[in-house]
């Protein structure tokens, strides 16, 4: 998932059962995540996780992008995409 100029999530309001259901899913579907320039949400995104989460998090900076997506194994699908609204 490729997130550009986010700017954080309300979690107030999310029901408690989809949280463990979003964990559950992660755990199971996700090995490495790539945060790339600032803001740098590894610790926010690791307090929804367990102590010692199965998945590898690393922060690039925004001109080490490439950096990120050859850390992941992967490309984006469509580089020059704009931001969804």
């Amino acid at each position: 998932m490729r997130l550009v100029d986010h700017e954080g999530v309300d979690w107030i309001d999310m029901d408690d059962e989809t949280l463990k259901q979003g964990t559950v899913h992660a755990l199971e579907h996700i090995a490495r995540c790539a945060t790339i320039g600032e803001p740098d949400w590894i610790a926010d995104a690791r307090n929804f996780l367990p102590a010692s989460p199965p998945i590898e998090f690393r922060h690039f900076a925004a001109e080490d992008e490439a950096d990120a997506w050859q850390w992941l194994g992967a490309t984006p699908l469509s580089p020059a995409a704009p931001a969804a609204t």
